[in-house]
């Protein structure tokens, strides 16, 4: 027979038990709610808890360097004391790769091929005869590249029966008909790939979904959760370049001019719908909140009820612009920018509505209504557009706009700096404005990016005054890297920085993306 002291140490214990099991639940019912990807901690590009350096001496305050084994203009993303980036095919690997790097120490922890086949197919013979045909593919492709290289600059002949069974190929493989997106075919500079995209992450698990429909989890020791296909419909210049969310358990990619939900527990498909016909934006979803109901704000523009992805129909609301901004304090308004130029604006922008704009939205039954709250003929017209890549980030209050000026977020008001030269209250950007430590950042590199051996980090006060402009060099080239340069551009140099400008934190370390490396900036 049990004391009563015994008795009452047994039941102490299993309160004990009970609240630990309930402080476990609580934990990850918290850290559910939380997603970190492309705009860094619930998508804003706001880093409450980083403390990166404001000013810094590349020689002198480089934790590490990461030669990348191919090429990518996506964001690095950190969390948990890890690092993940994709980086593009390229002579050694068919399909997208993701890494795993330490934040301490910059070992590459693991990389996994992103081969969505096995959601294809599960016969390895078929399998491995799709891997033979994509590699036969890309050699001719780099054939066609380097004669267009060696003939100074003149376009090569159409390959007609190389058209005709990448088609076939891409038919079998369930693959969007793309074009040639490498070298030549680029321009150059726009060469935007399968794997732009930024990794999106739970703080347990790494999700990625690839431009070729291709769709993973894996857990941060590298293990594979699940694998995924589903297709877009079409192929667009800019829409590469979008990236995947998360929405409770839902993980949200538009890329391909398909909007697609998966289980982000399983990978299986959850719903599905087409962007409307003229969706050619660059911008990647974001989630208001309307009248107590969650809506995904996407491509086209078009809205979707969540979390059943039921289509709304739109009214007032006139572009989703190259990046919608939600106004984390009021989630019916959300921010749009873009000049038109690869931004869903008509005209490119040169409307009765112009970027950039704010709309606070209602939801009357199936319709979604924007109303404008200002926009970008307010501020002075074209003036205030900030170029053709307008970029922004919103924080107490206050809408930091690439083009110069810390504007009243719901009126328009110039609070500091203005939209001329020589008077920015903002760091200058090509694609990307940050927060973090009290301090707004931005990466200035060239227009054509991937060839420039150097950008420029800037940081300004919240309230517009320059820190710092700090200067950044391109990291030297691997023999590896030359090898790829070589495949992939005809021996064009692609060594400088990322024509996404992409950099994030964790921290007080800063995460600087170029064409081919990874920089740590940070103690």
């Amino acid at each position: 027979m049990l004391s009563v002291s015994s008795s009452r140490s047994r039941n102490s214990a299993m309160r004990i038990v009970l609240l630990l099991v309930l402080s476990l639940l609580s934990r990850e019912v918290v850290s559910a709610a939380e997603w970190f990807g492309y705009g860094g901690p619930g998508g804003n590009r706001v880093f409450r808890d980083a403390t990166p350096p404001t000013k810094f001496d590349q020689a002198k305050d480089t934790r590490w360097v990461v030669p990348l084994p191919s090429w990518g203009h996506g964001s690095p993303l950190a969390v948990g004391g890890r690092v993940f980036v994709l980086c593009e095919t390229g002579p050694d690997n068919l399909f997208p790769l993701l890494l795993c790097i330490d934040a301490d120490s910059g070992k590459v922890l693991w990389q996994r091929e992103i081969d969505h086949l096995p959601a294809i197919t599960d016969d390895p013979a078929r399998q491995e005869d799709l891997r033979r045909r994509v590699r036969a593919h890309f050699d001719r492709e780099s054939e066609l590249i380097s004669a267009f290289v060696k003939e100074g600059g003149k376009s090569p002949q159409i390959d007609k029966a190389h058209e005709q069974e990448m088609r076939r190929l891409y038919d079998e493989m369930g693959l969007i008909r793309d074009k040639f997106r490498r070298g030549p075919y680029s321009k150059g500079f726009e060469c935007m790939g399968e794997a732009f995209g930024t990794p999106v992450s739970d703080g347990n698990n790494v999700f990625v979904a690839t431009y070729w429909g291709g769709f993973a989890c894996f857990d941060f020791d590298g293990n594979r959760k699940w694998l995924a296909y589903s297709r877009g419909n079409r192929w667009t210049w800019c829409n590469p370049g979008r990236s995947p969310i998360l929405y409770g358990n839902q993980l949200i990619y538009n890329g391909g001019g398909t909007v697609r939900a998966l289980d982000k527990r399983t990978g299986k498909l959850l719903w599905k719908q087409e962007d409307p016909p003229n969706a050619y934006s660059i911008v990647t979803p974001a989630v208001i909140t309307v009248g107590g109901k969650d809506v995904l704000l996407a491509a086209g523009p078009a809205a979707y009820l969540l979390p059943e992805g039921k289509p709304l129909k739109v009214e007032g609301w006139v572009s989703e612009g190259m990046q919608i901004l939600v106004k984390h304090d009021e989630p019916d308004v959300a921010f749009f920018c873009g000049s038109g130029e690869h931004c869903g604006w008509i005209n490119k922008g040169d409307t009765e509505i112009q970027p950039p704009a704010a709309f606070r939205f209602t939801l009357e039954g199936e319709t979604l209504k924007g109303r404008v709250l200002w926009h970008g003929g307010d501020l002075g017209g074209r003036a205030a557009w900030g170029g053709t890549s307008p970029w922004m980030v919103y924080d107490q209050g206050r809408f930091y706009h690439v083009g110069g000026a810390i504007v009243e977020a719901t009126t328009g008001k110039v609070l500091a700096g203005s939209f001329e030269r020589f008077k920015n209250a903002v760091p200058p950007t090509r694609h990307m404005l940050a927060i973090a430590g009290g301090h707004v950042f931005g990466l200035l590199t060239a227009a054509k990016a991937g060839n420039d051996p150097k950008a420029t980090l800037s940081v300004f006060t919240l309230d517009g005054q320059r820190v710092a402009d700090n200067s950044l060099t391109r990291p030297p080239t691997t023999p590896q890297q030359k090898r790829m340069m070589n495949y992939v551009t005809g021996n064009e140099d692609w060594g400088g920085f990322s024509y996404g400008a992409t950099f994030t934190f964790e921290k007080d370390r800063i995460y600087i993306r170029s064409m081919l490396h990874l920089i740590c900036i940070g103690k």
